[in-house]
């Protein structure tokens, strides 16, 4: 059950954070608000299988698409007791690059598409993007901006035959994209 604090970090990075108006101020924000989701998004999701305690939750960042500055400090942040390791990686749809990864963000539109959702599948990674038409086309969470605030979609049967699943208390938050019905 999540405290009213935890509800509260929710709510705040992901309905009241609005975009500012500078470019500047926009790009250092957007990294700052992704990083926010997908580690919250970690946070509230489960793998099959039981990690151990100390296996780190490994996140694979494409590389140039959030700022790396912004996990500078997360070398000390743990999720129910697991370390975290951020990664760069520069061919999401790499099997070798994912190899390992548990929340993937990317954010190229040049890759073949159902070769990641496959590989994300099979690997029980969590995979984050800010594609339009992301979650709708089998991807599993997808970021986009409302009234200048970030919102995302989650595509459940996508995430389910992934082997993720998530608090329902993140699915609240959701716009819920049934694949099977798009």
């Amino acid at each position: 059950m999540l405290t009213a604090a935890l509800v509260l970090a929710l709510n705040v990075v992901w309905n009241i954070l609005p975009i500012g108006a500078s470019a500047r101020a926009n790009e250092a924000q957007r990294s700052v608000i992704i990083a926010g989701f997908l580690y919250n998004f970690a946070q509230f999701a489960t793998w099959d299988g039981t990690p151990s305690t100390t296996d780190p939750i490994d996140f694979c960042i494409e590389q140039g698409k959030i700022s790396s500055s912004v996990f500078s400090d997360w070398d000390n942040l743990h999720i129910r007791k697991r370390p975290l390791l951020v990664h760069g990686i520069t061919s999401p749809h790499s099997s070798e690059e994912l190899a390992g990864c548990d929340v993937a963000f990317v954010s190229s539109t040049l890759m073949p598409r159902q070769e990641l959702f496959d590989l994300a599948s099979q690997n029980q990674i969590l995979l984050v993007s800010d594609w339009p038409g992301f979650a709708a086309s089998g991807g599993h969470i997808e970021l986009f901006l409302s009234e200048g605030k970030f919102r995302f979609r989650v595509n459940l049967d996508s995430l389910e035959r992934s082997g993720v699943k998530l608090s329902s208390q993140v699915l609240r938050l959701a716009e819920i994209i049934d694949r099977e019905r798009n």
